[in-house]
């Protein structure tokens, strides 16, 4: 233990708090890393604010393998409104020439990645938090290999059969809260799929099997059997028996993915560098996504379900 502190005194200490699901703890994650990475650092990453809605709360980074400089915490109920309260304290602070403490939170998401850089490397914090949502690629690593930890039955089965059928993966995100969907950021129509396959070259692959993976497979399955989308045979998979980071490896492994308005598809598409890649050219229907995305990735018009 004494060890573990020499150590942390000697570091910058980076603390993370994860927010929402999967797709978002690796935005997180990399904008940490890439911090870390100006300077000797450790990252902390608090897992107490983990959206518990998203598979039950086992939609976790902690499932890949992570560098060493990594260590994970959780506070009490009490505890977590004390930091809270030290957060909203520290970053009064930011404004002040010091160097022990920089609060970074979404008023600074939209800094580029050579603000920030400059802002760690001329400050040099002893200790920073980063909070909120990051999504932006400005700050990705692109030579990092997400591996996981272990893999289960069910995952090495479908990577086998990815490698022999060459489906096309469509990831539909479905769902309604207080009767919107996806809580007023909308869920595509099946007219999406379409298009999406149309713009496919048809020599991207060599079958014409699209497998479905949704979290609302029964609504997925109604909406889209209702669409006629021939040639292509839809295959409606069940995830229920893989982990959310086991599924997002598994899209990472395609060479055809169709993403649906979630970071939880697009993520997948960066990390795997996935060939060809189709993503609805509006990310939600409110128009509240700021998210850019790679050049080479094909742009498909949104069309929304009402």
């Amino acid at each position: 233990m004494g060890y573990i502190w020499y150590d942390l005194k000697m570091k910058r200490i980076i603390i993370l708090d994860l927010a929402g699901g999967l797709g978002n703890h690796i935005f997180l994650f990399e904008i940490a890393n890439f911090i870390g990475s100006i300077g000797d650092s450790v990252i902390l990453i608090n897992k107490t604010e983990i959206d518990r809605k998203h598979a039950s709360g086992k939609s976790t980074i902690e499932d890949f393998v992570l560098p060493d400089k990594v260590t994970y915490f959780e506070l009490s109920r009490m505890m977590n409104r004390l930091y809270f309260g030290l957060k909203i304290f520290l970053r009064k602070f930011n404004s002040y020439k010091q160097s022990l403490t920089l609060v970074l939170d979404e008023n600074y998401n939209t800094n580029d990645r050579n603000e920030i850089y400059d802002l760690v490397s001329k400050r040099k914090p002893k200790l920073i938090i980063i909070s909120g949502y990051w999504q932006s690629f400005a700050y990705w690593n692109d030579n990092f290999n997400y591996k996981l930890k272990s893999e289960g039955h069910k995952l090495r089965e479908l990577l086998s059969e990815i490698e022999s059928i060459n489906p096309v993966i469509f990831h539909y995100r479905l769902g309604k809260f207080n009767g919107s969907w996806e809580h007023s950021w909308g869920a595509l129509s099946p007219k999406f799929l379409i298009d999406a396959l149309a713009t496919l070259k048809p020599d991207s692959t060599n079958s014409k099997a699209v497998w479905v993976f949704s979290n609302d497979l029964i609504e997925a399955k109604k909406l889209i059997e209702a669409t006629e989308i021939s040639p292509y045979k839809i295959f409606y998979i069940d995830d229920l028996a893989l982990l959310p980071s086991e599924l997002l490896l598994l899209f990472s492994k395609a060479k055809n993915l169709v993403c649906s308005n979630s970071t939880f598809s697009i993520v997948a598409a960066k990390i795997g560098s996935v060939k060809n890649v189709i993503v609805p050219s509006e990310l939600a229907k409110n128009g509240n996504s700021s998210l850019e995305l790679p050049i080479a990735w094909n742009k498909v018009p949104s069309v929304w379900l009402e």
